[in-house]
């Protein structure tokens, strides 16, 4: 079924993004450079939040449902 391979695909996406966000010394050059410097520690969490939610409504589908 195509909706869980898109599905996985977003939920790795949104993963890699938000742990890049808190890790990488890219990323936090990139929110400065974009005047965004105090987001980047809420946009990372909740990318990493949003993953886990897709993973879980494998299980639980009001969890994707909300991701």
């Amino acid at each position: 079924m195509i909706c869980r391979e898109v599905q996985a695909i977003s939920a790795i996406g949104f993963l890699g993004y938000g742990i890049n966000c808190l890790t990488t010394t890219r990323m936090r050059e990139e929110f400065v450079r974009f005047g965004l410097s105090r987001m980047r520690v809420l946009t990372g969490p909740l990318q990493i939040a949003a993953g886990v939610g897709l993973l879980l409504g494998y299980k639980y589908p009001a969890y994707a449902l909300l991701a």
